[in-house]
């Protein structure tokens, strides 16, 4: 069975991303904000949390919690990965840990729960408010995976192990062991590629009947981390299908992310014959800006338009010649998924019509081609490399006239907040089945994902570059 198609090699995963770990930039996705039962990944959540106690000194590694008779019956349940736990047995929670994460054990990750909260259910709540923290659109029923209602997407996956790996990489430790002796028993890890893949060192397997063959993989080249997540795949393509996964990774990752390793250079704009400061990613040989930072430039303009993000219809309008105004806006912010390395047709309505640009989403924001925009709302550019400027002609005098820029800041810079930061207290989390950008979202015209997408071959994702300008 091929679900979708890496490079020319064929994948069997329902849904399936790759990231760079450094600067989060998505490196491949196919139905990679499509949340699905993760199964036992999510016992990555649960460490997360253990961590953060520890952390705070509210458990430690060698506390002794003795096994009560609901955690005991989990464990000897033969259709869950487990490690037998008898009523009563005195275990350390670094003992417990090592199960959790090499031999995947689900009654243990429930023994910590109750080490830590007193219940499973109170411990299962500390996840989803994890997840939230994170800023990852997930909810659990259980702490250690069995419940088919369980949801987080590829993308969010990748994420979260990203921020695991960044908070507490002491995690790869434990996921790298080949096995663990548990009660004087021995585990072989669940992770197969674990000495079968050059750098690999981690991190979680999971399957349930709903969730299908899971994988988030970590490896580590030349000073390049990748990690890779594959959601349903079939049982004898899992670790197939991740090989492929990190390999593409690889292959592409310096090119990709080279891109977005620079902040964005500072650029002249010459609106109407008057300079202003303007901030600019440069792309692929092509100049990338700010839909809102061009809404506030052009307010009082014939050109002006304001932003509406319609959140039924995942779209954004733009109103030409209306005032920009950020009262009344409907703001999204974006989850913390980081940099998106491949630029992504999104919808725009101009009155009825809709049109569609390509955009590159950087952090939280959309940076998309000037020309591209001037073409939808009518007015010309133009590009001095030599200066660095970028003029603009709207062919017609201000509205009102009225300045270009904010009264109160005329002579500031457009921020770019490029650390993904916004000080609007109107935000709302976003859906991570969508691609949104910036505040004010641009995003594709995305259905809601179903829990089970059908299978679909999809043609090779590989790296797109818009056409250069002047």
């Amino acid at each position: 069975m091929v679900a979708a198609s890496v490079n020319g090699h064929a994948i069997t995963s329902k849904g399936a991303c790759v990231i760079d770990y450094d600067t989060g930039v998505l490196l491949f996705g196919y139905e990679e904000n499509t949340r699905r039962p993760p199964a036992s990944m999510i016992k990555l959540v649960a460490a997360y949390v253990l961590y953060d106690a520890i952390e705070t000194g509210e458990i430690s590694f060698d506390t002794v919690t003795y096994i009560s008779p609901r955690v005991s019956e989990i464990s000897y349940n033969k259709g869950f990965s487990n490690v037998p736990l008898p009523v009563g047995a005195a275990v350390t929670i670094r003992d417990l840990l090592d199960a959790v994460i090499v031999a995947s054990a689900c009654a243990a990750t429930a023994a910590i729960g109750e080490a830590l909260c007193g219940t499973e259910w109170a411990f299962m709540m500390r996840m989803n408010e994890k997840v939230a923290e994170l800023g990852i659109d997930a909810y659990f029923y259980d702490s250690y995976g069995v419940s088919a209602d369980n949801r987080i997407s590829p993308l969010g996956m990748a994420n979260l192990a990203r921020h695991l790996i960044q908070d507490y990489p002491q995690i790869l430790q434990l996921a790298s062991q080949p096995s663990i002796t548990f009660r004087n028993q021995d585990y072989k890890n669940t992770n197969q590629l674990l000495g079968e893949y050059w750098g690999v060192d981690g991190i979680k397997t999971g399957f349930t009947d709903a969730a299908g063959y899971c994988f988030v993989g970590t490896a580590t080249r030349e000073n390049r981390r990748i990690i890779t997540v594959t959601m349903g795949s079939v049982e004898t393509a899992r670790f197939a299908d991740s090989r492929i996964l990190l390999d593409y990774g690889f292959a592409v990752a310096d090119s990709v992310v080279s891109e977005f390793n620079a902040k964005p250079s500072a650029a002249n704009l010459i609106l109407d014959d008057i300079e202003l400061p303007l901030y600019a990613y440069l792309i692929g040989g092509n100049h990338y800006f700010r839909l809102r930072d061009m809404a506030i430039l052009l307010n009082g303009t014939v050109n002006q338009f304001n932003i509406n993000w319609n959140h039924e219809l995942k779209i954004v309008s733009l109103y030409i010649g209306l005032g920009y105004s950020e009262e009344d806006q409907n703001l999204i912010k974006l989850d913390s998924g980081s940099r998106r390395g491949i630029p992504t047709p999104s919808q725009i309505m101009v009155g009825e019509a809709e049109h569609e640009l390509d955009v590159y989403m950087i952090d939280s924001y959309n940076y998309f081609r000037l020309r591209d925009l001037g073409t939808l709302i009518g007015f010309e550019v133009d590009w001095i490399e030599e200066t660095r400027t970028v003029i603009l002609n709207t062919s017609k005098e201000q509205i009102d006239e009225v300045d270009h820029v904010s009264e109160e800041e005329p002579n500031e810079p457009i921020d770019s907040d490029v650390d993904g930061s916004d000080d609007s207290d109107a935000q709302s989390n976003a859906l991570e089945e969508t691609t949104k950008f910036d505040e004010y979202d641009i995003t594709e015209t995305i259905d809601e994902p179903s829990p089970e997408p059908d299978d679909a071959i999809q043609d090779d994702q590989s790296i797109m570059l818009p056409d250069s300008i002047p």
